[in-house]
């Protein structure tokens, strides 16, 4: 590819950067979640606190990985943490019996 369009491109991308940034936000809800950037957004909105620890600010989605049905809105940390555990409710089961002393 040749400078000059290489220049043009890069001028295009910087001059609409705002507009490119809004939609890739509006196509990645869209494509991950089935949802639009609006109902993305107001989830946050209606849960400022992790679902989960109720210590931290939200600042993920978490959705089944197969069926992307939204499970609710929780801070990174629990989010990995539950990823860590295998995303099962075997992994947490095994994980609870575990801190309680009990055979994995």
């Amino acid at each position: 590819m040749s400078t000059r369009i290489q220049q043009q491109r890069q001028g295009y991308y910087e001059k609409h950067k705002e507009k490119r940034k809004a939609e890739m936000k509006e196509y990645n809800a869209k494509a991950r979640y089935g949802i639009t950037r609006a109902e993305y957004d107001q989830l946050f909105i209606d849960t400022p606190m992790c679902e989960l620890c109720k210590v931290r600010p939200s600042q993920v989605l978490d959705h089944d990985h197969d069926t992307k049905e939204i499970r609710g809105v929780l801070c990174h940390s629990c989010n990995t943490g539950i990823g860590k555990l295998g995303d099962t409710v075997e992994g947490l089961e095994a994980a609870i019996r575990y801190i309680k002393g009990e055979e994995v």
